[in-house]
């Protein structure tokens, strides 16, 4: 048995890896689940709805979910505390998907991972990793209001009643409090560069591959070859071809570019705005 688990950001084309990875064989969930989150991705999100309740009240409860600025500064004590809440469901959700090849994404599955992955038979994790700059851009865009009507409109069910009573005053709350701090896309160049150094940490000594949005997008037989050889998959011709067809750059949030290296990133002797093709699997 195989549990696949894929560890990324928001915005960084997790969606389109899970809907390569669907069809090349990996049960991700229930079909009705997985065309769900269309007002954002045009194929859907390709996110199990059992785990995504479970997530969503885990963050939501440790003030991770709508602040995202927290995820700076985490209490991983309280992390933990509140995901201990949830173990039950977690075993159950397991139960009831797991397969011979199976897994699952959210993009901010990492934040407890650490504290579930002992759930899962013979984990390997794929690290997906977009360019700093393009996503922090993405990102940035989704703290409007016209954005987070959506997401309540399809997710609120998914929250349970004592947080569906919660999470509309801290919405509010949210856009009026922190609006001048999140004009700034900084902020979310720091989430997101803090989350994949989060997802390094954690992958070490881990049965691990890294992916890079623009190998997928740019060399995507070479890429999606590289991910079935990591699962032992043996993917039959016309599940190849299908994958390969999957692969749409329309489907990405926002458009790759090119800008100039931030100072920060080059001190790290790395541009903002490319990952490394190569690095081998740990």
């Amino acid at each position: 048995m195989i549990t696949v688990l894929v560890l990324t950001m928001p915005r960084s084309g997790s969606s389109l890896l899970a809907g390569i990875l669907h069809r090349l064989g990996v049960f991700f969930g229930r079909e009705e689940d997985l065309v769900l989150g269309k007002h954002l991705n045009k194929y859907g999100c390709y996110e199990s709805q059992s785990f995504q309740a479970i997530n969503l009240n885990i963050l939501f409860e440790a003030n991770l979910l709508l602040d995202i600025s927290r995820r700076l500064e985490i209490d991983e004590g309280n992390l933990k505390k509140i995901v201990d809440k949830y173990e039950d469901e977690v075993i159950s959700f397991v139960r009831e998907n797991e397969r011979e090849l199976w897994g699952f994404k959210d993009p901010s599955l990492i934040y407890i991972m650490p504290y579930i992955w002992h759930h899962f038979k013979n984990p390997h994790y794929i690290h997906l990793e977009r360019n700093v700059y393009d996503t922090a851009r993405s990102l940035y865009r989704t703290f409007r209001p016209n954005y987070w009507v959506g997401e309540l409109k399809e997710k609120y069910r998914l929250f349970s009643q004592r947080n569906r009573m919660k999470i509309i005053p801290r919405v509010i709350s949210l856009m009026l409090s922190k609006h001048k701090e999140y004009s700034d896309r900084k902020i979310f160049e720091s989430v997101i560069e803090n989350g994949h150094r989060r997802i390094e940490d954690f992958c070490q000594n881990r049965k691990v591959i890294r992916i890079c949005l623009d190998d997928l997008l740019g060399s995507p037989e070479r890429t999606v070859r590289e991910i079935a050889d990591f699962l032992s998959v043996r993917v039959k011709q016309e599940q190849f071809h299908d994958a390969l067809s999957f692969i749409h750059p329309e489907l990405i949030n926002e458009p790759i570019h090119q800008p100039s290296s931030s100072p920060k990133a080059a001190q790290r002797g790395r541009p903002a705005n490319t990952c490394p093709s190569e690095k081998p699997a740990r």
